[in-house]
């Protein structure tokens, strides 16, 4: 794939939300020789806001006068012109795929209407891991990582039905755990690069960055490389959930969860009143939360 000013165009990372393996999947990317990482940027945040994008190719068509008869797909071009730009930028000079990433959704449903080459690699993972990944590495409520779990997968499922879905490629983080080759092997192939030329054997060799399980001295997580130590397991840190828990993710992300092809616990039994009023509480404080950054 390559962009309109003939050099190779950029490979989007998102994840579902921070905690994703975006870095892993980014270190991952960058072995590639035909690769190159996006430095020294290292989370872009240009997907999150494309709205500004969208707004300045809808005001400016707005004041073309309709006595110009411009065609309506003007618009349309102009806000992938926009886009063009903000590729050109990722490259710069470089003759490689640039690989750029953002653990985020927002706004990822107008992402093909902006960039008109570029492959979107989503990188997945089970809903309740990274759920209780992020409320050890960030204070989460479980009440907030759940829905912001739900919104985002919904996003990705959507773009799944989108007519230029072909450029997307999911990537569960599971798989590169577990079957790392196969799992490259695909995701190279998807953006265009020789998966021969991909150095396999280099893949245990990478580094770990900013996992829950390696947290310092007072639990604070680091993103610094950090070798990997004997017998890590990034994957199923949910294993300690009661069943109040599992009834709650199940109630607000199971549709999503299942439909992204991951499994659900359905623990017998039923909430206390007090567990029902301590999840009341955390969605009004989930909601002042919101408030306050808007």
């Amino acid at each position: 794939m390559h962009s309109r000013t003939g050099r190779p165009s950029p490979i989007f990372i998102l994840g579902l939300l921070p905690r994703s393996g975006t870095n892993h999947l980014w270190d991952l990317l960058g072995l590639h020789p035909g690769t190159e990482l996006m430095h020294p940027v290292y989370e872009d945040h240009l997907v999150r806001w494309t709205p500004h994008l969208v707004h300045y190719a809808e005001d400016v068509s707005q004041r073309w006068s309709p006595e110009w008869e411009v065609p309506r797909e003007e618009a349309a071009e102009l806000l992938r012109s926009l886009g063009d730009g903000v590729s050109s930028w990722i490259t710069g000079e470089s003759q490689r795929h640039v690989v750029t990433k953002m653990p985020s959704m927002e706004h990822a449903d107008r992402f093909f209407d902006i960039f008109r080459s570029s492959p979107l690699v989503v990188v997945v993972r089970d809903g309740r891991s990274l759920a209780e990944s992020g409320v050890r590495t960030f204070g989460w409520s479980y009440e907030r990582a759940f829905r912001a779990y739900a919104a985002s997968a919904q996003t990705l499922l959507d773009l799944q039905t989108t007519a230029q879905r072909d450029r997307l490629h999911t990537v569960r983080f599971e798989d590169l755990v577990e079957q790392p080759d196969s799992t490259v092997r695909r995701l190279c192939e998807h953006c265009e690069l020789d998966p021969d030329q991909f150095p396999y054997d280099r893949i245990a060799d990478l580094p770990v960055r900013g996992s829950s399980a390696l947290a310092g001295d007072g639990g604070n997580v680091h993103w610094a490389p950090t070798d990997k130590p004997e017998g890590f397991a990034p994957v199923e840190r949910w294993h300690d959930w009661s069943p109040h828990l599992h009834r709650r993710f199940a109630e607000l992300a199971g549709e999503q969860q299942r439909a992204l092809g991951y499994e659900l616990l359905d623990p017998p039994g039923s909430d206390t009143v007090g567990q029902r009023v301590g999840d009341f509480r955390d969605v009004v404080f989930d909601s002042m939360w919101r408030d306050a950054r808007q």
